[in-house]
């Protein structure tokens, strides 16, 4: 397996697995998940910028000549009331459904904690839907823990319903 950083030659392959991701994850949690037609557009949009700008950062992991997932991150800064300290935000983490549990998301992570410790990160934070037990179990099982729950529900078609 290789690991590599994505540069703008790649971000059509980036927009397909960023679609097979976006797919899967729609069968899991579909309530919260749909996208509007546009999204494909609007996130290759968003990575070719991001690439460009230095913005965000990411890798593509290729087994056997076949690429078989990504990684996309950023540096953000804290916002009040907290302290304005850096710290790393895992954007996207994806490895195709036949190519998981052989180290490729694991191999991934690493080559995003390495590229936020470079850049004076010291701790790295992302989101995970609660519906989507593989992917919670593959983040604690790294160590990482919640940090606070974001709560979300589909609006009545009148608030008089609740």
């Amino acid at each position: 397996m290789q690991i590599r950083r994505i540069d703008l030659a790649d971000v059509a392959i980036v927009g397909d697995l960023w679609a097979e991701m976006s797919r899967e994850l729609q069968q899991t949690v579909a309530e919260f998940c749909a996208l509007s037609p546009e999204a494909s557009d609007h996130f290759l949009n968003y990575l070719g910028a991001s690439l460009v700008t230095g913005a965000g950062f990411g890798f593509l992991a290729v087994a056997d000549g076949e690429v078989g997932g990504f990684a996309l991150g950023q540096v953000k800064t804290a916002q009040p009331p907290y302290p304005p300290v850096p710290f790393g935000y895992i954007t996207a983490l994806y490895v195709r459904p036949a190519l998981r549990r052989q180290g490729m998301g694991r191999a991934l992570l690493r080559s995003l904690g390495e590229c936020f410790r470079q850049k004076g990160v010291q701790e790295m934070e992302l989101h995970v839907h609660a519906g989507n037990p593989g992917a919670l179990a593959f983040w604690t099982s790294l160590g990482f823990s919640p940090l606070g729950f974001r709560l979300g529900r589909v609006l009545p078609p009148t608030v008089l319903d609740w």
